[in-house]
C-alpha cells in the first residue's frame, strides 16, 4: 500500500439515502480502521435530498469528526454531487463510493497499490478475480451488459465496468479532470474515464466483491435509456473534437 503519509477522502453521493447511510458508513469505518486505511474525511454530499438525509449526516458527525457534508440546493444528479465532492476533498487520494455500500471495501489496499499519478483505478465486477455476492434482477444485469458493451465499441475499448461504485485516483487527477465533466447524471462515469483517457491517464480495472443493495434511486427504464442517449451524444462529440485535432 501507499505510504501513509498519503491520506485519503472517501466521497460518497447521497439522495435520499437517510436509511442507508448510517449502516454504509459504519461499515466503512469498520472496514477502514481494520485495514489501517488513512482515512482523513468522508464527505457526504446531499444532492437535495428530500428526506432527512442532512439530519442522519449531522447525527453521525457528532460520534465522527471526520463526517462532513456538502448540501447541494437542488438535485443535480450523481455526477454532480460526485464533482462537487472530489472537487472540495483535501485528501492526496480521492475514494468515490455508491451510498449504498455494494462494493466491499477489502480490495481497497490493492486499489492504492495499483495507483500511479498518471491512472486511475476502477473497481470491476467483470474482470477476473471479481466476486458477486448477490446479483443484481436479470433485468438490470442485461442493461449493464449491454451497456457495457456499447461504451466498448464506441468509448472505451478494453474498459468492462464503467459503472461499479468505487473508483480511486489521486487529488491532482480529480483537480485536472472533474471541471471538464459536463454529464450531472449517471453517464458521469463514462464521461470521466473518456477525459481519463485522453489526457493521458491510464485506467486501471480491479476485481471487486460486490452485492446488490436494494434502495436504488435509479428508474431502470428511464434513466437507461437517458444513459444509453449519453453514451451516444460522447461517441460523436468526442469523436468530433478528436477530429478537429487531427
Amino acid at each position: 500500500m501507499k505510504k501513509p503519509s498519503m491520506q485519503a477522502s472517501v466521497v460518497i453521493p447521497a439522495y435520499n439515502e437517510a436509511k442507508r447511510l448510517p449502516r454504509t458508513l459504519r461499515r466503512f469505518w469498520r472496514t477502514a480502521q481494520k485495514l489501517n486505511l488513512p482515512i482523513v474525511e468522508y464527505l457526504i454530499v446531499d444532492d437535495g435530498s428530500t428526506d432527512q438525509t442532512h439530519t442522519v449526516v449531522d447525527r453521525l458527525r457528532r460520534h465522527k469528526r471526520e463526517v462532513k457534508i456538502i448540501r447541494l440546493p437542488h438535485n443535480l444528479g450523481k455526477g454532480g454531487a460526485v464533482k462537487a465532492g472530489a472537487l472540495a476533498a483535501r485528501g492526496d487520494l480521492i475514494i468515490i463510493l455508491d451510498a449504498d455500500g455494494s462494493a466491499d471495501l477489502k480490495e481497497l489496499p490493492a486499489m492504492i497499490t495499483a495507483l500511479q499519478k498518471k491512472s486511475i483505478v476502477i473497481g470491476s465486477r467483470y474482470v477476473s478475480g471479481s466476486q458477486i455476492v448477490h446479483r443484481q434482477p436479470w433485468s438490470r444485469r442485461l442493461i449493464s451488459r449491454g451497456g457495457n458493451w456499447l461504451i466498448r465499441r464506441l468509448l472505451l475499448p478494453g474498459i468492462y465496468d464503467t459503472q461499479c461504485g468505487c473508483k480511486l485516483m489521486t487529488r491532482e487527477a480529480a483537480q485536472k479532470l472533474f471541471p471538464l465533466l459536463t454529464r450531472n447524471g449517471f453517464s458521469y462515469d463514462v464521461e470521466l474515464l473518456v477525459l481519463a483517457h485522453r489526457h493521458g491517464y491510464t485506467i486501471i480495472e480491479q476485481p471487486i466483491t460486490w452485492s446488490h443493495a436494494s434502495g436504488t434511486s435509479l428508474h431502470a427504464s428511464v434513466d437507461s435509456w437517458r444513459f444509453l442517449q449519453d453514451v451516444w451524444q460522447m461517441h460523436r462529440e468526442y469523436r468530433l473534437k478528436a477530429d478537429k485535432l487531427l
